[in-house]
């Protein structure tokens, strides 16, 4: 396995520039995996043959009839199921996260199971995978109550540092367990406050000696709201410090995660219905890191007058912030809102929704030799599908999207260092700490292509070539922006000539209708050289 590496000009949005790159590649694709399927969280390696995993949960082979955790690799080509797989107890299994472990080659997989307490509670569900999804270990990890993890990093000596929620009662406590890279718990603990309700979403590693930061909630200071938190703690667990931010009187904010900004800045994306234009907004607020407590440089919110929940975000090397969520004020049913932002300002540069006349989410923003947006839709199959979308030039692709005219709105925030006290790390005993043999099912898939593109791309400088519609029925469409003699070739994926024909102009149509169906390559030559594009044919 490799680590990400890749460059990105404008959301790997621009069109290639120079002979001999390939073209752009979009796509929407809702494979049925047998069940009602909801994807959670995705990673991507870069590096050689890119690679894009997945996590969520099916009910598609449960082992006992509900749902399992679901795991599956994509190809970032063309959104292709490559494996997918079912883990589960003789209970419900659901799958929260997936994390590279880049040092010992495997996945690491967390979410929550009540298959292995005698209590009947939920648990910590840990495992860790090799790359084509086969089981190295798992684990149930927790209490003597309801717990359930929602974020995994490695640790910063080694192992993972896997962290949730744990609910003895009507309120939570954050709760941290450290284990080596063979599962082994080396300690746990909760953060907390006397009368808070605090929970986590992300955890970031500092480096060894430096800690983390934990990214959540906290109701301490409030009856029935809460303000997104950040808690400081050692490599050890111990609480070092903690900062609030949220809006003025009764606010309602959760922090979502933690983004690396470069030259000591850093951003922290959620929700908020404390502010904004409808009953929930996205967030994203930009700090400065240098000094003590962290300086907010601006707060702003996206939205419209219904609701929006932030799902995931990533920051493109050219600066841009590619943030998305879930809308109800935009779009058609419940779509996903996908923006790209400037990060110096906050501004929104561009926004879409995607999906159809159902509900869709698309929870995971994936750098796989391009941007692959992952999640699950009721749109386009007969229950919860998933849902993968592979963004083109300008972050469009040729179906199932709308432009959306989104305004960032700037608000001042209150933010606060905690008192020391308020809260507490406490050091706690796992009442269910025990290697678990869970049932894999491999999982068949139904491919459903909603719709491909190759886009633009250029022969050399000056001329570009558009091929449409992507998969194509009857007639494929040849476009150039520059008058010339123009050959085209279709070959079979065996190498073999299928079609030989050739156009003076800019434009040339193509008959593929006597063509079998399955996938073709068609390749165009000028004076200016040669460009090859895989097409498609239904």
């Amino acid at each position: 396995m490799k680590k990400t590496v890749t460059s990105f000009l404008s959301l790997t949005i621009l069109a290639a520039t120079s002979f001999a790159q390939a073209p752009i590649v979009s796509y929407q694709q809702s494979p049925d995996f047998g069940g009602a399927d909801f994807i959670n969280h995705g990673v991507g390696l870069n590096g050689g043959e890119a690679q894009a995993f997945f996590v969520g949960s099916s009910d598609a082979t449960g082992t006992a009839g509900g749902y399992d955790v679901m795991v599956t690799e994509i190809d970032p080509n063309d959104g292709s199921v490559q494996w997918a797989k079912q883990y589960g107890s003789a209970g419900t299994d659901f799958g929260r996260r997936i994390h590279v472990d880049y040092a010992n080659e495997a996945l690491v997989v967390v979410g929550s199971t009540n298959g292995y307490a005698t209590e009947g509670y939920n648990d910590f569900n840990v495992m860790q995978l090799d790359p084509a999804g086969n089981v190295n270990w798992s684990k149930s990890l927790g209490t003597d109550t309801t717990d359930a993890a929602f974020a995994v990093a490695d640790a910063n000596d080694g192992g993972y540092l896997i962290g949730g929620y744990t609910q003895p009662g009507q309120r939570s406590s954050i709760l941290l367990v450290k284990t080596q890279a063979n599962g082994t718990v080396d300690w746990a603990k909760t953060i907390g406050s006397q009368w808070g309700n605090e929970r986590m979403y992300d955890i970031r590693p500092l480096g060894s000696g430096e800690g983390y930061l934990i990214i959540g909630y906290t109701g301490l200071y409030g009856a029935t709201w809460n303000e997104a938190a950040v808690f400081k703690i050692s490599d050890t667990g111990d609480l070092e410090a903690t900062f609030t931010f949220g809006g003025p009187g009764s606010t309602d904010d959760d922090a979502r995660k933690y983004i690396e900004g470069g030259y000591d800045t850093f951003f922290i994306a959620g929700n908020t219905r404390s502010f904004g234009a409808g009953a929930q907004d996205m967030f994203l607020a930009k700090f400065s890191a240098s000094g003590g407590l962290p300086t907010l440089l601006w707060f702003k919110t996206y939205g419209g007058a219904s609701q929006e929940e932030f799902t995931d975000a990533i920051l493109l090397e050219d600066g841009l912030m590619l943030m998305m969520g879930h809308t109800t004020s935009f779009g058609a049913g419940g779509d996903n809102l996908l923006m790209a932002l400037d990060t110096a300002s906050g501004n929104s540069m561009l926004a879409y929704t995607y999906g159809g006349s159902d509900d869709e989410w698309l929870n995971a923003v994936v750098d796989a030799d391009g941007i692959v947006l992952g999640g699950n839709s009721a749109s386009f199959g007969s229950d919860s599908d998933g849902y993968f979308v592979k963004l083109g030039e300008n972050g469009e692709t040729s179906c199932n999207i709308a432009s959306q005219n989104i305004t960032a709105a700037t608000h001042t925030v209150s933010l606060s260092l905690a008192t020391f006290g308020d809260f507490t790390s406490v050091a706690t005993t796992l009442d269910n700490d025990i290697t678990t043999t869970v049932a894999v099912n491999t999982m068949t898939s139904t491919a459903n292509q909603l719709c491909l593109t190759t886009g633009i791309t250029t022969v050399d400088n000056e001329t570009s070539i558009q091929v449409y519609p992507v998969p194509s029925t009857d007639v494929l469409n040849v476009k150039v922006a520059e008058n010339g003699t123009y050959f085209t070739r279709i070959y079979s994926v065996d190498g073999r000539l299928i079609m030989n024909d050739s156009f003076v102009g800019t434009t040339n149509q193509i008959n593929v209708s006597n063509l079998n169906t399955g996938v073709y390559f068609l390749e165009v030559t000028s004076e200016n050289g040669t460009w090859t594009s895989r097409i498609i044919k239904n």
